[in-house]
């Protein structure tokens, strides 16, 4: 079995690139990982999916990946490295096999990996696709701004907040309105439409309220 040394990696349940990494995330420092190459379909399936791996695998690699902790070595129980020729990613996986968290690679930590493994033989690996990940064309930090949009909007309907309703709607279509429905509808297109705005108009709503 080949390992990686040294490297960092950032679990989510979404796999994000490096670049989408944020401060305060619980990134892991890896003191070694199995790695496998694999071919580009199966990479596809794997960086698009929820995929099965047969426990002849997930046995093989059972407390192989190891982590750097405060004061001593730990374990990522079921983890390793695939690689294809122009793709690798992390992946952590519960004891049945399915796959519940992704990493991407740091981008010169990935060049290095690949190509000093590339001549390693491809492994054949027994798994199944359970589902196609949520695709989505936002980047994590509109992922974010719709979530607490969406929170703080929920709350503002639910305590029947119509002044801030009415100030939300005025900042966003420079008018007025007094139809409670007519205003939400609007309000639910506009945040997918333009998040970065009402999520910027909220902000400032939630500092005055504070």
């Amino acid at each position: 079995m080949k390992y990686v040394y040294d490297i960092i990696l950032n679990f989510n349940e979404n796999l994000y690139d490096f670049f989408e990494w944020n401060e305060n995330d619980n990134v892991d420092y890896i003191k070694k990982i199995p790695i496998f190459k694999v071919s580009r379909t199966v990479m596809r399936d794997l960086v698009n999916c929820k995929v099965k791996i047969d426990k002849k695998f997930i046995q093989n690699i059972k407390n192989k990946c190891e982590i750097y902790m405060k004061n001593s070595i730990g374990n990522i129980e079921y983890a390793c490295l695939f690689f294809s020729d122009e793709k690798i990613i992390a992946i952590e996986f519960n004891y049945k096999g399915v796959s519940i968290f992704k990493s991407d690679l740091l981008i010169d930590e990935s060049l290095d990996i690949i190509e000093y493994y590339k001549k390693i033989r491809t492994t054949k690996l027994d798994y199944m696709v359970m589902m196609k990940d949520d695709i989505s064309f936002l980047t994590r930090k509109e992922e974010n701004m719709i979530r607490f949009i969406e929170i703080e909007f929920k709350r503002i309907i639910e305590s029947n907040d119509m002044d801030k309703l009415k100030y939300l709607y005025y900042e966003c279509f420079k008018k007025l309105n007094n139809n409670l429905n007519k205003m939400i509808k609007d309000l639910e297109k506009y945040i997918t439409r333009s998040p970065k705005e009402l999520f910027d108009v909220l902000k400032l709503s939630c500092s005055n309220r504070n």
